[in-house]
């Protein structure tokens, strides 16, 4: 039987019910996915299409048996295209030869999702190795949202493919990776929720390195459950129940120095003033308080520069003194090169003055949950950045200025959208805890997730 998928954007909720009351069956929803995939424009490096499909019969056998391994079963996800799916190439968003060389293993996290029977429809386009926060891909093209109004936007990056292809509703789940923002600004740049864990939350085995200290792998969806969906069957976990947290419970501080520092559009700002009114009007506590930590880590970084720059520069070191350098785009090669400039020194410097500022956060915060915007700004047209390397370069570093304070303080976050936003100009919002306070973090996501847009 078939049926006409009545929203755009997906849940996994949704697919699970039409497949559990036999409404479709896992082999067509996989091939429905795969069509739209292939149908869109520059979202996918590589499609899975004779592995998802093998998948998918699978969980079409245990369906009819009634052995289905989860909820997650038969549901199609994609990933971000620095993580290793075998027989299957890992570009990183570059050409380099050896970006076409399949894979002989599947990334830890991928064996996991296998393993509760989701079914792979294809590897996502990202920046260049992942390393900016636009989103913009000369090699295979930049993905974009197809509903919008004037010129075409930026996507966000590095993450760019896996939030548009949850946007464009190809899928209700992707993974991407952030180090500095990048899950947390292609979901603010698209209406999305996002969600960055703590770094050591899952297992790295099978994805590319850009920033050893920073790398986090994480989730976009229309939903914070669906992330968390996703977030759990990455790292081993049968899909749990995590309750939302009770709203008398639940305290928000909100550093208004900070904003008035970071927000450079009026527009993000009156958006993120409405979200905290409506917050406040159903009960939750908001608090103004100024956080000498958090503004100690964004003067620390404007002073002093990123912490993944030297371990970025170093984990590409071989590549941008070969002549495969010459493969790479050049605003990428401009800013690896760019990151040699960064001393030992300065990077023994903001690795100690993390952990005192980890330390200091944590006692600031006491039980309440941080949230800032995302971004201070909308997102930047296509063409006004594509060919113009220096203006690419300054809007990068001002679209990822925000989002880098809890990469460096290794902050759990969800990222969500402001509810003035609207599909022709979004924007967003952070909630984090701190690290490894996931949790935590989680039911009180489903609470605010709850309250803002239920």
């Amino acid at each position: 039987m078939t049926t006409t998928l009545d929203k755009n954007r997906l849940s996994v909720s949704h697919l699970s019910q039409l497949l559990s009351n036999n409404i479709m069956d896992p082999i067509e929803l996989f091939e429905r996915s795969l069509e739209k995939a292939k149908n869109s424009n520059s979202i996918f490096t590589f499609f899975c299409e004779s592995i998802g499909r093998k998948e998918a019969e699978y969980s079409y056998i245990r369906f009819k048996k009634n052995k289905k391994l989860s909820n997650l079963d038969g549901i199609p996800v994609c990933w971000k295209d620095n993580i290793d799916i075998a027989n299957c190439p890992t570009s990183n968003g570059s050409i380099i030869p050896e970006s076409k060389i399949p894979k002989n293993h599947d990334a830890y996290i991928v064996e996991c999702a296998k393993k509760v029977g989701l079914t792979s429809i294809g590897k996502t386009n990202l920046s260049e190795l992942a390393f900016s926060g636009i989103g913009i891909n000369s090699h295979f093209g930049t993905p974009y949202r197809s509903k919008q109004h004037g010129e075409i936007k930026v996507p966000g990056g590095s993450s760019s493919g896996s939030a548009i292809a949850v946007a464009e509703g190809i899928v209700p789940f992707a993974v991407g990776t952030d180090t500095a923002g990048s899950i947390r600004i292609p979901a603010a740049f698209n209406g999305l929720v996002g969600y960055r864990p703590t770094a050591s939350f899952h297992r790295k085995e099978g994805i590319v390195t850009l920033s050893p200290s920073l790398d986090s792998v994480g989730t976009l969806a229309n939903n914070v459950s669906d992330c968390l969906s996703l977030n759990n069957a990455m790292n081993g976990c049968l899909p749990q129940t995590i309750k939302p947290a009770d709203i008398n419970s639940i305290s928000v501080t909100v550093d208004e120095s900070l904003i008035d520092m970071v927000v450079t559009d009026e527009n993000v700002k009156n958006d993120f003033y409405k979200t905290i009114n409506s917050l406040s009007n159903a009960g939750v506590k908001i608090k103004t308080k100024s956080l000498s930590s958090i503004q100690s880590v964004f003067h620390l970084i404007q002073k002093k520069g990123w912490l993944g720059s030297l371990e970025a520069y170093l984990e590409h070191y071989s590549l941008i003194n070969s002549y495969n350098r010459n493969l790479l785009e050049r605003r990428t090669l401009d800013r690896l090169n760019k990151c040699s400039e960064f001393t030992l020194k300065t990077y023994a410097e903001l690795m100690y003055n993390r952990s005192v500022l980890q330390k200091k956060f944590h006692t600031e915060i006491e039980s309440s949950l941080l949230m800032i915007p995302t971004v201070g700004h909308y997102a930047p047209t296509i063409n006004s950045l594509k060919n113009n390397n220096d203006l690419f370069s300054y809007i990068n570093l001002k679209t990822l200025q925000i989002t880098m304070i809890g990469s460096y303080l290794d902050l759990p976050t969800f990222a969500m959208p402001n509810i003035a936003s609207n599909n022709v100009e979004y924007s967003g919002f952070q909630i984090s805890r701190p690290r490894n306070e996931d949790a935590n973090l989680s039911s009180s996501a489903l609470t605010i997730e709850k309250i803002l847009y239920h």
